[in-house]
């Protein structure tokens, strides 16, 4: 999913009333935020989206700060105090469109990755003292062929026990499916169905939780292993709420604080635990036992991105 910024620039005719349509429109939807339905307008310039939001994409054609300009110049045309939720949208879209990662291309992903690309992924654990306890993951997925009916999950390592057990469970959009490990030891397979059959270019979000039951292991790290075709540039709204990308945030145990966090990308498990020198913006402050980080930078396939800690001694 990319947005290409090597086309000729259109020069059209778009009256208020195409532009307040397509804002009522992104108001109105409830299988997304806004912000997805023009990155997809763009990209799919053949979908529904492209259509309905012609009025808004259609300078896309030229670079991007065009795109982010024409927006905000029709926004500004509209008057009354009515209009400012949808111009709010509008402008948060235009900033979007006018920052360098409009042009952000994953790499290309191995043969064996789960076909889908994942518009916002949020990963919210719960420590219990130094352990993970539980992980909820929500997904906004889009399906990169035919076809596509679920999404391949793997329980604790080693997990030995019957299907039944397995410590994962589907929370919305999704039932479990679970099947053994082909080797003895091997973790259970758990997929998580979808409700439909998608195809190629359609969104869909599900969210899931595992359960450790190892609460005497200490964790180090919480990572993501991206074994699929990546993530999006991340984006928050204003007060920190993540709109697109990769964002991981944790609830710590109140008795239980580490000394510090950090988040990492792209790097080997002994590079990760390396904290990093004061100053420095991979550093996360712990707020009331939160901590929060939403990669603003693309994540790959192939490759882990997450937030490491120091406990404090005992």
């Amino acid at each position: 999913m990319t947005v290409g910024t090597d086309c000729e620039p259109i020069d059209e005719v778009i009256s208020l009333s195409a532009v307040e349509a397509a804002l009522r429109w992104l108001a109105t939807r409830k299988e997304g935020h806004p912000l997805r339905f023009l990155r997809y307008a763009i990209d799919e310039p053949s979908s529904e989206s492209a259509a309905v939001l012609r009025s808004l994409v259609a300078p896309v054609a030229a670079p991007s700060g065009r795109l982010a300009a024409g927006m905000v110049e029709k926004l500004v045309s509209l008057d009354g105090q009515g209009w400012r939720p949808y111009t709010e949208i509008g402008r948060a879209a235009a900033e979007v469109a006018s920052s360098e990662r409009v042009g952000w291309r994953a790499r290309a992903a191995s043969k064996g990755a789960q076909p889908v690309f994942v518009e916002r992924m949020v990963v919210t654990v719960v420590m219990h003292r130094r352990t993970a306890l539980r992980r909820i993951t929500e997904r906004d997925i889009v399906a990169c062929e035919d076809g596509v009916d679920g999404y391949d999950v793997h329980a604790l390592t080693g997990w030995t026990h019957a299907s039944a057990e397995i410590p994962v469970t589907a929370l919305w959009g999704c039932r479990l499916v679970a099947s053994p490990g082909a080797h003895p030891g091997d973790p259970v397979m758990a997929r998580l169905r979808f409700r439909r059959t998608l195809r190629r270019g359609e969104w869909y979000t599900f969210v899931s939780e595992a359960l450790d039951g190892e609460l005497d292991e200490e964790r180090r790290w919480l990572n993501v292993d991206v074994d699929h075709h990546g993530i999006v540039p991340g984006v928050c709204a204003p007060g920190g709420k993540p709109i697109s990308g990769l964002t991981i945030q944790i609830n710590f145990d109140e008795k239980c604080l580490p000394e510090a966090c950090w988040w990492y990308a792209e790097q080997l498990e002994f590079e990760r635990t390396r904290q990093p020198p004061d100053g420095d913006p991979h550093l996360l402050a712990v707020e009331d036992g939160f901590v929060r980080h939403t990669f603003l930078d693309g994540c790959h396939p192939r490759e882990d991105y997450g937030i490491a800690f120091k406990w404090k001694s005992s």
